[in-house]
């Protein structure tokens, strides 16, 4: 090959390359460095498809309206396009690029325009095997963000506060956020972040999605705060049946209570599936909010064993 001709393939290369690195620098924010080919790939090729297809896509819109109707109609539409393949969007990337605020149903409008064999090469790619996560540690911050971006996009969202803090801040700051996205029908998939142990991220999760309405594995402990009738170790009792539950991987959703007194506890409980509530060194037993009788000694051994009775 002349040197002339190796020179030009070798600027072509050098120009489709900084192309593609010009689009990469675009992905930065909301893509990793390595998920840029998880759009680059099939943008280039969406790409191609379109240059190749330009020239004759009027004649291609022209000949859809004629033959739309009829039940077999590729090989007009390939004659027309001069390939194997076509498009009967009225979209081309100028006039998608033209219309910004509305790119994304444009685009797909563009998409879905392709004959089904070239369908079924963009199809390798997933396009919307997406979800889309644009996180802050600031809490108005972030609800307002996800708002936004629900608005634009039906893309799933996974929603959670980032660098939210330690086992205190943190949990009220994720139980804020994103309990409250999920009371407004916002969130797909959620992420706890903490400054603790993984697994804790995990049991915060559940929880958040248990205070929001949603039906998880696992029981719900209510209690009540203290008073000047709490008269039995409520707080450790709580503590301890909460552990002992989790740590065995109990699953029932039920609804357990720990109240402190006998005056307002199964009353206050009545809705829990079982529960307590603390007397002199003793608890009653209630299960649905009707007595059932008085527990001694091991008061946390007992209740579990009711419990794992239902």
């Amino acid at each position: 090959m002349p040197n002339d001709k190796i020179s030009a393939v070798g600027a072509n290369i050098a120009e489709k390359a900084a192309m593609i690195w010009n689009v990469a620098d675009m992905l930065r924010g909301p893509f990793k460095p390595h998920e840029y080919g998880l759009v680059i790939l099939p943008m280039t090729v969406v790409k191609r498809f379109h240059d190749c297809l330009l020239p004759t896509h009027q004649a291609v819109l022209d000949t859809y309206e004629k033959v739309k109707k009829l039940q077999v109609i590729d090989g007009f539409l390939q004659k027309a396009s001069g390939y194997q393949f076509y498009n009967t969007s009225r979209f081309t990337f100028e006039t998608l690029l033209a219309d910004p605020d509305n790119i994304e149903s444009n685009f797909r409008d563009y998409l879905s325009g392709f004959s089904t064999n070239a369908q079924d090469v963009l199809a390798k790619f997933d396009f919307d095997n997406i979800v889309i996560s644009i996180k802050s540690s600031n809490v108005p911050r972030m609800m307002a963000a996800y708002r936004l971006l629900a608005s634009q996009t039906d893309y799933p969202l996974h929603v959670g506060v980032t660098e939210a803090g330690g086992n205190r801040m943190g949990l009220i700051k994720s139980g804020m956020g994103i309990g409250g996205l999920l009371m407004e029908g916002l969130g797909d998939t959620l992420r706890v972040s903490l400054t603790d142990e993984p697994e804790n991220e995990v049991y915060a999760g559940y929880d958040i999605l248990r205070a929001a309405g949603y039906a998880v594995a696992g029981p719900e402990i209510i209690s009540c705060p203290t008073c000047g009738r709490t008269q039995y170790p409520m707080i450790e009792i709580a503590n301890e049946v909460e552990r002992r539950l989790r740590d065995e991987g109990f699953k029932k959703p039920l609804k357990i209570a720990i109240m402190g007194c006998v005056v307002n506890g199964p009353g206050e409980a009545s809705d829990a599936d079982i529960g307590i509530a603390g007397g002199k060194d003793e608890a009653l037993l209630f299960i649905r909010g009707e007595k059932i009788r008085m527990l001694k000694g091991d008061i946390v051994g007992q209740l579990l064993e009711e419990i794992h009775k239902m």
